[in-house]
Protein backbone atom coordinates (compact mmCIF):
# COMPACT_ATOMS: atom_id res chain seq x y z
CA UNK A 1 0.00 0.00 0.00
CA UNK A 2 1.23 3.48 -0.77
CA UNK A 3 1.68 5.67 2.25
CA UNK A 4 2.04 9.32 3.02
CA UNK A 5 4.27 10.14 6.01
CA UNK A 6 2.82 12.84 8.23
CA UNK A 7 4.37 13.55 11.60
CA UNK A 8 4.40 10.29 13.52
CA UNK A 9 1.76 8.50 11.43
CA UNK A 10 1.97 6.45 8.29
CA UNK A 11 -1.25 7.29 6.49
CA UNK A 12 -2.77 5.07 3.80
CA UNK A 13 -3.07 6.79 0.44
CA UNK A 14 -6.60 7.62 -0.71
CA UNK A 15 -5.78 5.66 -3.88
CA UNK A 16 -5.91 2.48 -1.81
CA UNK A 17 -9.67 2.91 -1.48
CA UNK A 18 -10.54 3.99 -5.02
CA UNK A 19 -13.21 1.28 -5.23
CA UNK A 20 -15.43 2.64 -2.46
CA UNK A 21 -14.05 1.87 1.02
CA UNK A 22 -16.22 0.00 3.54
CA UNK A 23 -18.15 2.44 5.67
CA UNK A 24 -18.59 2.32 9.43
CA UNK A 25 -20.33 4.11 12.29
CA UNK A 26 -17.48 5.95 13.99
CA UNK A 27 -17.56 5.30 17.75
CA UNK A 28 -14.81 7.71 18.80
CA UNK A 29 -14.57 11.37 17.79
CA UNK A 30 -13.22 14.21 19.94
CA UNK A 31 -15.23 17.01 18.38
CA UNK A 32 -13.01 20.10 18.22
CA UNK A 33 -13.86 21.41 14.75
CA UNK A 34 -17.33 20.70 13.34
CA UNK A 35 -16.45 21.83 9.82
CA UNK A 36 -13.37 19.60 9.69
CA UNK A 37 -15.37 16.64 10.99
CA UNK A 38 -17.96 17.18 8.27
CA UNK A 39 -15.21 17.32 5.66
CA UNK A 40 -13.67 14.15 7.08
CA UNK A 41 -16.96 12.26 6.92
CA UNK A 42 -17.69 13.44 3.40
CA UNK A 43 -14.24 12.45 2.12
CA UNK A 44 -14.17 9.02 3.77
CA UNK A 45 -17.81 7.98 3.41
CA UNK A 46 -18.47 7.77 7.16
CA UNK A 47 -22.05 8.92 7.69
CA UNK A 48 -22.47 8.79 11.51
CA UNK A 49 -20.23 9.39 14.50
CA UNK A 50 -20.29 9.33 18.29
CA UNK A 51 -18.93 12.70 19.38
CA UNK A 52 -17.67 13.97 22.72
CA UNK A 53 -15.67 16.89 23.99
CA UNK A 54 -12.05 17.36 23.07
CA UNK A 55 -9.79 20.26 23.94
CA UNK A 56 -11.94 23.00 22.42
CA UNK A 57 -15.65 22.22 22.86
CA UNK A 58 -17.47 21.55 26.13
CA UNK A 59 -20.47 19.28 26.69
CA UNK A 60 -23.00 22.01 25.92
CA UNK A 61 -21.28 22.83 22.65
CA UNK A 62 -21.10 19.15 21.72
CA UNK A 63 -24.81 18.82 22.37
CA UNK A 64 -25.59 21.90 20.26
CA UNK A 65 -23.52 20.54 17.38
CA UNK A 66 -25.33 17.21 17.59
CA UNK A 67 -28.73 18.88 17.67
CA UNK A 68 -27.82 20.89 14.59
CA UNK A 69 -26.87 17.69 12.75
CA UNK A 70 -29.33 15.22 14.18
CA UNK A 71 -28.88 11.70 12.88
CA UNK A 72 -25.25 12.38 12.03
CA UNK A 73 -23.63 13.19 15.40
CA UNK A 74 -24.51 11.15 18.51
CA UNK A 75 -23.30 12.96 21.65
CA UNK A 76 -21.69 11.36 24.70
CA UNK A 77 -21.31 13.23 27.98
CA UNK A 78 -17.68 13.47 29.02
CA UNK A 79 -16.42 14.39 32.50
CA UNK A 80 -12.94 12.98 31.99
CA UNK A 81 -10.42 13.63 34.78
CA UNK A 82 -7.79 15.26 32.57
CA UNK A 83 -10.16 18.13 31.76
CA UNK A 84 -9.48 21.28 33.74
CA UNK A 85 -13.09 21.74 34.82
CA UNK A 86 -13.33 18.24 36.34
CA UNK A 87 -9.78 17.49 37.54
CA UNK A 88 -10.26 18.82 41.08
CA UNK A 89 -13.48 16.88 41.55
CA UNK A 90 -11.76 13.63 40.61
CA UNK A 91 -8.86 14.39 42.96
CA UNK A 92 -11.21 15.13 45.84
CA UNK A 93 -13.97 12.60 45.02
CA UNK A 94 -16.39 15.51 44.91
CA UNK A 95 -19.92 14.19 44.39
CA UNK A 96 -20.89 17.50 42.79
CA UNK A 97 -19.62 15.84 39.62
CA UNK A 98 -22.29 13.14 39.90
CA UNK A 99 -24.99 15.73 40.42
CA UNK A 100 -23.86 17.47 37.25
CA UNK A 101 -23.84 14.18 35.32
CA UNK A 102 -27.35 13.26 36.45
CA UNK A 103 -28.69 16.71 35.58
CA UNK A 104 -27.33 16.29 32.05
CA UNK A 105 -28.61 12.74 31.67
CA UNK A 106 -32.09 13.80 32.78
CA UNK A 107 -32.36 15.72 29.49
CA UNK A 108 -32.25 12.35 27.66
CA UNK A 109 -30.18 13.94 24.91
CA UNK A 110 -26.97 11.99 25.45
CA UNK A 111 -26.42 8.50 24.04
CA UNK A 112 -23.71 7.49 26.50
CA UNK A 113 -20.94 8.66 28.80
CA UNK A 114 -17.29 9.06 27.82
CA UNK A 115 -14.65 9.04 26.78
CA UNK A 116 -13.49 8.88 30.40
CA UNK A 117 -9.70 8.68 30.47
CA UNK A 118 -9.41 7.25 33.94
CA UNK A 119 -6.02 5.60 33.37
CA UNK A 120 -4.12 7.13 30.46
CA UNK A 121 -0.38 7.01 29.92
CA UNK A 122 1.14 10.39 29.00
CA UNK A 123 0.99 11.26 25.33
CA UNK A 124 1.78 14.21 23.13
CA UNK A 125 -0.34 17.06 24.49
CA UNK A 126 -2.10 14.78 27.00
CA UNK A 127 -1.26 14.62 30.73
CA UNK A 128 -1.07 11.28 32.48
CA UNK A 129 -4.16 10.29 34.45
CA UNK A 130 -4.34 7.56 37.07
CA UNK A 131 -7.70 6.95 38.68
CA UNK A 132 -8.74 3.47 39.62
CA UNK A 133 -11.77 2.05 37.81
CA UNK A 134 -13.10 1.59 41.35
CA UNK A 135 -12.75 5.31 42.14
CA UNK A 136 -15.89 6.53 43.98
CA UNK A 137 -16.82 8.85 41.11
CA UNK A 138 -16.42 6.04 38.58
CA UNK A 139 -18.72 3.86 40.69
CA UNK A 140 -21.23 6.72 40.81
CA UNK A 141 -21.04 7.22 37.05
CA UNK A 142 -21.69 3.52 36.46
CA UNK A 143 -24.67 3.64 38.81
CA UNK A 144 -26.09 6.52 36.78
CA UNK A 145 -25.37 4.65 33.55
CA UNK A 146 -27.34 1.70 34.91
CA UNK A 147 -30.20 3.97 35.95
CA UNK A 148 -30.42 5.67 32.53
CA UNK A 149 -29.51 2.52 30.56
CA UNK A 150 -26.53 4.10 28.81
CA UNK A 151 -23.12 2.73 27.77
CA UNK A 152 -19.88 4.06 29.24
CA UNK A 153 -16.65 4.45 27.26
CA UNK A 154 -13.47 4.32 29.31
CA UNK A 155 -9.82 4.67 28.45
CA UNK A 156 -8.12 2.34 30.91
CA UNK A 157 -4.62 0.98 30.42
CA UNK A 158 -3.95 -2.62 31.38
CA UNK A 159 -1.99 -1.56 34.48
CA UNK A 160 -5.43 -1.42 36.16
CA UNK A 161 -6.89 -4.51 34.53
CA UNK A 162 -7.91 -6.21 37.79
CA UNK A 163 -9.80 -3.14 38.95
CA UNK A 164 -11.46 -2.87 35.53
CA UNK A 165 -12.58 -6.48 35.84
CA UNK A 166 -14.12 -5.81 39.23
CA UNK A 167 -15.97 -2.81 37.80
CA UNK A 168 -17.37 -4.98 35.00
CA UNK A 169 -18.44 -7.61 37.53
CA UNK A 170 -20.08 -5.01 39.76
CA UNK A 171 -22.20 -3.61 36.89
CA UNK A 172 -23.09 -6.56 34.63
CA UNK A 173 -26.02 -4.67 33.07
CA UNK A 174 -23.93 -1.69 31.93
CA UNK A 175 -22.19 -1.94 28.58
CA UNK A 176 -18.61 -0.80 29.03
CA UNK A 177 -16.85 0.27 25.84
CA UNK A 178 -13.10 -0.27 26.25
CA UNK A 179 -11.50 2.52 24.20
CA UNK A 180 -8.67 1.15 22.02
CA UNK A 181 -9.29 -2.15 23.77
CA UNK A 182 -6.98 -0.81 26.47
CA UNK A 183 -4.17 -1.47 23.98
CA UNK A 184 -4.28 -4.99 25.39
CA UNK A 185 -2.46 -7.89 23.78
CA UNK A 186 -4.39 -10.57 21.91
CA UNK A 187 -4.51 -13.10 24.74
CA UNK A 188 -5.59 -10.59 27.35
CA UNK A 189 -8.31 -9.23 25.04
CA UNK A 190 -9.55 -12.77 24.44
CA UNK A 191 -9.64 -13.48 28.17
CA UNK A 192 -11.52 -10.26 28.91
CA UNK A 193 -14.14 -10.99 26.25
CA UNK A 194 -14.68 -14.50 27.58
CA UNK A 195 -15.00 -13.34 31.19
CA UNK A 196 -17.15 -10.21 30.77
CA UNK A 197 -20.19 -10.28 28.53
CA UNK A 198 -20.86 -6.57 29.12
CA UNK A 199 -17.52 -5.56 27.57
CA UNK A 200 -17.34 -4.12 24.05
CA UNK A 201 -13.90 -3.58 22.52
CA UNK A 202 -13.43 -0.40 20.49
CA UNK A 203 -10.51 -0.61 18.05
CA UNK A 204 -9.55 2.99 17.29
CA UNK A 205 -5.79 3.45 16.79
CA UNK A 206 -5.21 -0.33 16.77
CA UNK A 207 -5.03 -0.39 12.97
CA UNK A 208 -2.87 2.74 12.63
CA UNK A 209 0.63 2.01 11.39
CA UNK A 210 3.27 4.04 13.20
CA UNK A 211 1.27 4.53 16.41
CA UNK A 212 2.99 7.40 18.25
CA UNK A 213 3.20 5.56 21.59
CA UNK A 214 4.13 2.00 20.71
CA UNK A 215 4.25 -0.24 17.64
CA UNK A 216 2.99 -3.04 19.88
CA UNK A 217 -0.50 -1.51 19.77
CA UNK A 218 -0.81 -2.28 16.06
CA UNK A 219 -2.82 -5.45 15.27
CA UNK A 220 -1.46 -5.72 11.72
CA UNK A 221 1.45 -8.00 10.86
CA UNK A 222 2.44 -5.77 7.94
CA UNK A 223 1.15 -2.67 6.17
CA UNK A 224 -1.76 -4.53 4.61
CA UNK A 225 -2.76 -7.54 6.70
CA UNK A 226 -4.28 -8.03 10.14
CA UNK A 227 -2.77 -10.86 12.17
CA UNK A 228 -4.77 -14.06 11.66
CA UNK A 229 -5.36 -14.51 15.38
CA UNK A 230 -6.93 -11.03 15.64
CA UNK A 231 -9.20 -11.70 12.66
CA UNK A 232 -10.20 -15.01 14.26
CA UNK A 233 -10.92 -13.28 17.58
CA UNK A 234 -13.14 -10.69 15.92
CA UNK A 235 -14.93 -13.28 13.80
CA UNK A 236 -15.56 -15.53 16.80
CA UNK A 237 -16.95 -12.54 18.77
CA UNK A 238 -18.72 -10.60 16.00
CA UNK A 239 -21.02 -8.66 18.36
CA UNK A 240 -18.27 -7.50 20.71
CA UNK A 241 -16.15 -5.15 18.57
CA UNK A 242 -16.75 -1.63 17.23
CA UNK A 243 -14.61 0.81 15.27
CA UNK A 244 -13.58 4.40 15.91
CA UNK A 245 -11.24 6.93 14.40
CA UNK A 246 -10.12 8.86 17.52
CA UNK A 247 -10.33 11.94 15.29
CA UNK A 248 -9.38 15.14 17.11
CA UNK A 249 -9.08 17.66 14.25
CA UNK A 250 -5.45 18.68 14.50
CA UNK A 251 -5.27 18.21 10.73
CA UNK A 252 -7.65 16.72 8.17
CA UNK A 253 -4.83 14.58 6.77
CA UNK A 254 -4.03 12.86 10.07
CA UNK A 255 -7.72 12.18 10.81
CA UNK A 256 -8.22 10.83 7.30
CA UNK A 257 -5.40 8.37 7.94
CA UNK A 258 -7.06 7.24 11.16
CA UNK A 259 -10.38 6.59 9.40
CA UNK A 260 -8.72 4.78 6.51
CA UNK A 261 -6.82 2.51 8.87
CA UNK A 262 -10.15 1.35 10.33
CA UNK A 263 -11.56 0.85 6.86
CA UNK A 264 -8.53 -1.26 5.99
CA UNK A 265 -9.21 -3.45 9.03
CA UNK A 266 -12.92 -3.68 8.26
CA UNK A 267 -12.26 -4.70 4.67
CA UNK A 268 -10.55 -7.90 5.84
CA UNK A 269 -13.66 -9.24 7.58
CA UNK A 270 -16.40 -11.38 5.98
CA UNK A 271 -19.47 -9.41 4.88
CA UNK A 272 -21.73 -10.46 7.75
CA UNK A 273 -19.12 -9.73 10.39
CA UNK A 274 -18.13 -6.52 8.62
CA UNK A 275 -21.71 -5.24 8.84
CA UNK A 276 -21.85 -5.84 12.59
CA UNK A 277 -18.40 -4.58 13.53
CA UNK A 278 -18.77 -1.60 11.23
CA UNK A 279 -22.32 -0.55 12.05
CA UNK A 280 -24.77 -2.90 13.75
CA UNK A 281 -22.96 -3.41 17.06
CA UNK A 282 -22.73 0.29 17.78
CA UNK A 283 -26.38 0.78 16.80
CA UNK A 284 -27.35 -1.84 19.37
CA UNK A 285 -25.09 -0.35 22.05
CA UNK A 286 -26.67 3.07 21.51
CA UNK A 287 -30.22 1.71 21.53
CA UNK A 288 -30.75 2.50 17.85
CA UNK A 289 -31.48 -1.06 16.79
CA UNK A 290 -31.60 -4.72 17.76
CA UNK A 291 -30.08 -7.90 16.38
CA UNK A 292 -32.01 -10.29 14.19
CA UNK A 293 -31.37 -14.02 14.39
CA UNK A 294 -29.23 -13.86 11.24
CA UNK A 295 -27.07 -10.88 12.21
CA UNK A 296 -23.38 -11.30 13.01
CA UNK A 297 -22.62 -14.90 12.00
CA UNK A 298 -19.97 -16.36 14.26
CA UNK A 299 -16.91 -18.01 12.77
CA UNK A 300 -15.36 -20.07 15.58
CA UNK A 301 -11.61 -19.81 15.95
CA UNK A 302 -9.80 -23.01 14.91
Amino acid sequence: MKTIFLGLFLIPSMHAFADSPPTFFDAHVHLNDVAMQNDLMQQTGVSRAVVFSGAKLNNSEILSAAQAQRGKFFPFLSVSPEKREYARMWRESDTALLKYVEKQLETKQFYGLGELSIVHFPAMGFPETENSPLHPLMIGIMELAAKYKLPVMVHCEITYIKELERLLEKFPNVTLIWAHGGYAQYYLTKRMLEAHKNLVVELSMRALEGHPRSPDYWIFKDSNTVWDRWLELIQSNPRRFILGSDASHHTLASDTGKVQSQQKLLGQLPAGVQACVGTKNLEVVLGLGTYSSTDCPTTPAP
